[in-house]
């Protein structure tokens, strides 16, 4: 399968990983200080830094911006308020705990909401330091960094921008900006990984708590070197060739796909961000398939991000918008518009899905709905359930026989994420042959258990939004079937008018006594149990006549569970296994 990354996945450019070997290779030390010294004299050049600005070189973004903070703390005790407005990564939560342990007080907001005003508010006496993004990484948005930098100067207060997805894109020189401290991340400018470093602008205060070496790290300081000098040679590529190549893919986007809405056209971004939401298709649901079929995209709420590479071509725009339409168009297929918006679900739930549930949401067997006329050409009655709510919205389409009120056909509508379309596909299989009374029983234990998930399986925390929607639209499309009767659950007499088998069953070992009562009620007694939602277990075996078992789901409040369907139960393994067996049931577990 062909992969495209436009997510951010960076790999660092070959001319730079071709230069780091041959140093590593050398063995002169004095070449060494060489190779570092000319390639602090590139990064001193490339950020527009002044001779007496201080750079260090720090292979972690973490320690960066602790570094910065740290010093900011052990310089300037009573000014330990922060205004941090960086982007949530692995590390930003860990380092709050940490800036905290030292004493800060941190006053955290999301990147999107920074402007001018909203610092002001923020700003207290004890305020001394106020960090920011220069760019969004996901929708590519540029942030007024001068405007935000100055009006944070006039209150005295020291600034920290964060240059990743900047640098090396836009046009920047740091002596020409009112920034007191700039950090970045070598991999985000397509370096070497744990290479990054900050700037410290002349005459601000700074006091380093860590060592950096520069002769240590003298081949990443190269590499680091070496990425900004190849950023530079395709600077004019990014803002000429990447931005048209970006324009023709939205032209065409909106062009061939119906309801493409291309967002944040007003607001200044990076050349090769694209941000875009299709109307009556969930964008999580969207970012699900199109990873599934090698596309990578960002999400960002309710709208797709892509973010085009460098070295991006016309032949791969014509791939991704054949993979967008066809994927598009088949989540059409099966959704419905809303006004109400869907929650999102965290990426990482994807990995709890079996393939069997992947191939669910990929290729779902019941998406689609019946007309009346289909409905009439079949002599079935067509019962219509919705179910709506903040996680997205479910429609049924059932097919009822109607001598006997047995759902013969389900076919489903949905607007929401992945994991509901998984959910809604299984849970139709599970609706076929059920009586609209036993659909009314369907449980949520149930869907579970046969969601077949890999180790970490989903919980019914992580079900339970999804399957209230499915619960609603049950409800309504089992209200239209009430007057057409329904036979109440007996296990068939054929169940248990056969010879008993095991004329020898006295002789054998109580395992495998087990293991037959275990077969037998699994392939003769459950499947009709669990058409309203019950179930049995055998818990024991006493002197290899009687069988003691557990009831669960609706069995465990259902009347017949101590008459008619125990009755059954014993009769039919009496029959298949042993005319000597009683059954007995945990009286323990029923709730009559």
């Amino acid at each position: 399968m062909r992969r495209v990354h436009w997510d951010l996945q960076l790999s660092p450019f070959s001319s730079v990983i071709e230069r780091m070997i041959l140093l590593l290779k050398e063995d002169d030390v004095s070449q060494d200080k060489m190779h570092v010294e000319q390639a602090l004299d590139t990064l001193y050049s490339e950020l527009g830094m002044e001779e007496e600005d201080v750079f260090y070189f720090c292979p972690h973004g973490e320690e960066a911006l602790y570094a910065i903070f740290s010093s900011h703390r052990a310089l300037t005790k009573e000014k330990k308020h922060c205004i941090i407005a960086l982007e949530e990564t692995s590390f930003l939560q860990p380092l709050i705990e940490r800036l905290t342990a030292l004493g800060l007080e941190i006053t955290q907001i999301p990147p999107e909401m920074v402007s001018v005003s909203s610092i002001q508010k923020l700003i207290r006496p004890e305020t001394g330091l106020v960090s920011f993004s220069s760019v969004n990484s996901l929708t590519g948005e540029i942030y007024p960094i001068d405007e935000l930098s100055k009006s944070c100067h006039v209150q005295g207060l020291k600034v920290h921008v964060d240059g990743s997805y900047m640098l090396g894109i836009l046009p920047f020189c740091f002596a020409e900006h009112s920034i007191d401290f700039l950090s970045f991340d070598g991999a985000t400018l397509c370096g070497p990984r744990s290479s990054g470093g900050f700037v410290v602008k002349r005459g601000v205060a700074f006091h380093p708590l860590f060592s950096s070496s520069s002769l240590r790290s003298g081949f990443l300081i190269e590499g680091l070197a070496r990425t900004f000098l190849e950023n530079a040679r395709h600077f004019d590529h990014y803002h000429l060739e990447v931005a048209r190549l970006k324009n023709t893919f939205e032209q065409k986007l909106v062009d061939q796909i119906a309801g493409t809405l291309l967002l944040l056209k007003d607001k200044p971004r990076l050349p090769n961000y694209s941000l875009v939401q299709f109307q009556g298709v969930c964008s999580e649901a969207l970012y699900y398939l199109l990873r599934r079929k090698g596309v990578h995209a960002l999400l960002v709420r309710e709208a797709i991000a892509f973010a085009l590479r460098f070295d991006v071509t016309e032949e791969e725009i014509d791939h991704v918008l054949k993979v967008l339409i066809s994927t598009v168009s088949q989540l059409k297929s099966y959704t419905y518009p809303l006004i109400t918006q869907a929650m999102v679900p965290e990426p990482s739930i994807f990995e709890k899905y079996s393939k069997k549930f992947h191939h669910r949401i990929e290729k779902p067997l019941h998406a689609g709905c019946f007309t009346q006329e289909e409905a009439e050409e079949r002599k079935m009655r067509l019962a219509v359930g919705k179910g709506e709510g903040f996680e997205g919205a479910v429609q049924f389409h059932w097919l009822v026989d109607e001598s006997d009120g047995v759902i013969v056909d389900v076919k489903f509508h949905v607007f929401g994420s992945s994991l509901l379309i998984g959910l809604c596909d299984l849970v139709s299989e599970l609706l076929v042959r059920k009586n609209y009374e036993q659909a009314l029983h369907l449980s949520q234990h149930e869907v579970i258990r046969k969601l077949e998930c890999k180790d970490g399986a989903l919980d019914e925390d992580e079900i339970s939004p999804y399957y209230t929607l499915i619960l609603r639209a049950i409800q309504e499309a089992s209200s239209q079937c009430l007057d057409i009767p329904f036979l109440e659950l007996s296990l068939p007499e054929t169940a248990f008018q056969t010879e008993a088998t095991y004329p020898e069953w006295g002789s054998l070992s109580k395992e495998r006594q087990l293991a037959i009562l275990d077969e037998v009620i699994e392939v003769e007694i459950q499947p009709y149990i669990a058409l309203d939602a019950g179930g049995v277990k055998i818990l024991d075996l006493i002197e290899g006549r009687e069988v003691i078992i557990a009831y669960e789901g609706t069995c465990t409040s259902c009347y017949s569970a101590t008459g008619a369907t125990l009755e059954a139960i014993e009769r039919t393994l009496r029959a298949k296994v042993h005319p000597a067996l009683s059954v007995t049931p945990d009286a323990s577990l029923l709730k009559l």
